[in-house]
């Protein structure tokens, strides 16, 4: 199939499912399904593989988002299970479980909804609510080594989180700097 078949084809299937949402106001979910269908049929995938196709891509979707999403409900029944006095150390505890997993960004946009609620249950000022919630996040962000952030800038830096040793002044090898879990004396290493 030519390439210019396949972008008047794109552009019949965005149109397709633009007009099924704004004339009979279908779903714009179910809408995407349709356009995507058409999208298969139209360049020769066939009806089944297309069906196929689209529902592999949506369950590879969900597996990636499906881990932050639950852990919003979780930083959610945290935050909401204890007094209004506590709430603003319960915000950044679970800005700093939900930030473990996943990127700063997805922590701050998944708890931010959390966040403007409790600012207005607890009646506190939101740069109160969401300077915890940034603090939470930021400490896992930047101490926490399963977190992205560590373990990009360690193997940035070809660092080995596992090394213990402290690098001394006359070697200056960096690869044997001490990982922050062995600064800590109740960690046995």
């Amino acid at each position: 199939m030519s390439g210019t078949l396949l972008v008047v084809n794109l552009i019949v299937a965005i149109a397709l499912m633009i007009a099924l949402i704004l004339i009979p106001k279908l779903n714009p979910a179910i809408s995407l399904v349709i356009a995507s269908i058409y999208m298969g049929v139209s360049c020769g995938l066939g009806f089944v593989t297309s069906i196929d196709t689209i529902a592999s891509g949506f369950g590879n979707m969900m597996a990636s988002i499906g881990l932050p999403i639950g852990f919003g409900v979780i930083a959610k029944t945290i935050v909401h299970s204890v007094p209004n006095k506590f709430v603003l150390y319960a915000v950044a505890i679970a800005g700093f479980i939900l930030a473990i997993p996943v990127f700063f960004d997805v922590t701050f946009i998944i708890l931010i909804p959390i966040g403007i609620a409790v600012a207005k249950e607890v009646n506190k000022p939101l740069a109160y609510v969401v300077g915890a919630l940034t603090i939470g996040d930021g400490i896992a962000q930047t101490l926490v080594p399963p977190t992205p952030n560590p373990l990009a800038a360690a193997d940035l830096l070809h660092f080995n989180l596992g090394t213990t040793r402290n690098c001394s002044a006359k070697k200056k090898n960096w690869n044997q700097i001490s990982s922050p879990l062995s600064w800590y004396p109740f960690f046995p290493y």
